[in-house]
């Protein structure tokens, strides 16, 4: 979500160590929800499956807003 990086680029250069490597501002929709050694083929398949027959939507994300003291 390249356009979102005018709004949180401030905070993500001080509180992601992901944005000081590269990684674009993004949306986690599916957090990972097996230990990473349990990631496998059958396992990675799953969230395909469920999100599959969704379709495509477009979202506006009107604020921001702090949650504890370290996310935006």
């Amino acid at each position: 979500m390249p356009e979102t990086e005018t709004a949180v680029g401030e905070f993500r250069a001080e509180l992601d160590r992901a944005a000081r490597v590269g990684v674009p501002a993004h949306v986690t929709d599916i957090y990972p929800f097996l230990p990473p050694g349990r990631l496998g083929r059958d396992a990675l398949r799953l969230p395909t499956v469920a999100v599959r027959s969704v379709p495509a939507f477009s979202v506006t994300f009107g604020h921001l807003q702090w949650f504890d003291a370290d996310v935006v």
